[in-house]
C-alpha cells in the first residue's frame, strides 16, 4: 500500500530524475576513466617501443664502430674509420634520448648507468687498439688482449641492453593485463547502469502518460462543466468573474459582457472597467464590499441588483479564487 502511494506521488517522479542525472553522470565517468586508460595504456605502448627501438639503435651504432675498427685492423684502410668516427656522436645522442625516456623509471634508469660505463669502456678500448695496432701487428700480445678485454665489454653492453629491453617488455605486459582486465570490468557496468537508467525512465514514463490521460479526462471533464455553466449563466441571467488576489487579475464570464451589452471579450476585465457600470448609488457599497472581500477572504458572493446598461434583469455574482 505505501508502495503503491509513494509510486503515486510527486516524490517518485523526483527520485527518478535524481537517479537518472545520477546514473548519466556516472556512466560519464566511467567512460571518461575508460577512454584515458585507453589513452594512457596507448602512451605506455609507445613510451616502451620507443625505448626498446633507441636501445636497438644505440647497439647498432656501437656495432659499426667495432666494424669500422675490425675493418681497419684487417686492411689499415682509414676509411673504414669513417663508421667509427661518425657513430660516436650518434652514440651520444641516443644514449641521451634513453636518459629521457627511463627519467621516472628508478630501476631502468639504474641499469642505464650501468650500460653507459660498459660504452665508456668499450670506446676506451676501441681507440687504444687503433692506436695500437698502426705500430703493432695482430699478433701481439698487447693488442690481442686489449682486443679480447674489447670483446668481452661488446658482449657486456650486449646483455645490458637486453636486460632493459625485456624490462620494458614485462612492463608492457603488465600494462596490457590491467588494461585487459579494467576493459572487462568496465562494460558491465555500464551496461548495467544503463539498464537501471533505462528501467526508471521506462517506469517515469509510464507514470507521466497516465497522469496525462487523467489529465486530459479531468480537462474534457472540466470543458464540459464550463460550457454547462455557460449555458446555466444564459438560462439564468447570471453572469460571474473572478480576482486572483495575488495577480489583482480579473478574469469576467462571457455571460457577464452579455448582461452588460457587450459581446464577449469586448474589454479588459478590470475592477475601473467593470464599476463604469455600476449604479452610483451602488458605487461605495460595491467598493466596501469588494475590500472585505479581499481583505478577509471572505467567498460569499456579492449580489448587485441595480446596473447601468443591462438589459436584462438578473443578479451579477462575484467570485474570488485566491
Amino acid at each position: 500500500m505505501k508502495l503503491k502511494r509513494f509510486y503515486k506521488s510527486s516524490i517518485f517522479l523526483k527520485s527518478i530524475f535524481v537517479v537518472s542525472i545520477f546514473a548519466i553522470f556516472f556512466i560519464s565517468a566511467v567512460t571518461y576513466r575508460h577512454i584515458s586508460l585507453v589513452n594512457s595504456f596507448s602512451n605506455g605502448v609507445n613510451h616502451s617501443y620507443d625505448i626498446n627501438l633507441e636501445l636497438e639503435r644505440l647497439f647498432s651504432y656501437l656495432k659499426d664502430s667495432e666494424t669500422g675498427q675490425r675493418g681497419f685492423l684487417i686492411t689499415k684502410d682509414s676509411t673504414f674509420l669513417e663508421p667509427y668516427i661518425g657513430s660516436k656522436q650518434k652514440i651520444d645522442h641516443s644514449f641521451a634520448l634513453v636518459k629521457t625516456y627511463i627519467h621516472n623509471d628508478p630501476v631502468q634508469a639504474d641499469n642505464l648507468r650501468k650500460l653507459q660505463f660498459y660504452i665508456s669502456k668499450r670506446q676506451n678500448y676501441l681507440s687504444a687498439t687503433l692506436h695500437l695496432s698502426l705500430d703493432k701487428p695482430l699478433t701481439d700480445k698487447v693488442l690481442m688482449e686489449k682486443l679480447t678485454i674489447g670483446k668481452q665489454t661488446m658482449d657486456s653492453v650486449r646483455k645490458q641492453i637486453n636486460k632493459m629491453i625485456l624490462l620494458e617488455k614485462k612492463i608492457l605486459k603488465g600494462r596490457e593485463l590491467n588494461y585487459k582486465d579494467t576493459i572487462e570490468v568496465t562494460p558491465v557496468f555500464v551496461y548495467v547502469t544503463l539498464l537501471i537508467t533505462l528501467l526508471l525512465i521506462s517506469i517515469s514514463y509510464i507514470r507521466i502518460t497516465k497522469d496525462l490521460e487523467k489529465l486530459q479526462i479531468s480537462n474534457n471533464r472540466l470543458a464540459v462543466l464550463n460550457e454547462s455553466n455557460n449555458l446555466a449563466e444564459i438560462v439564468g441571467s447570471f453572469g460571474n468573474w473572478e480576482l486572483n488576489v495575488d495577480t489583482k487579475e480579473y478574469t469576467f464570464s462571457d455571460n457577464s459582457y452579455r448582461l452588460l451589452g457587450f459581446e464577449p471579450k469586448a474589454f479588459v476585465a478590470s475592477q475601473e472597467n467593470f464599476m463604469k457600470y455600476i449604479h452610483k448609488e451602488d458605487l461605495s457599497a460595491f467598493r466596501d464590499a469588494t475590500s472585505t472581500m479581499v481583505e478577509n477572504g471572505n467567498m460569499a458572493p456579492l449580489h448587485i441588483e441595480s446596473l447601468e446598461k443591462i438589459k436584462k434583469s438578473g443578479i451579477l455574482g462575484l467570485l474570488l479564487e485566491l
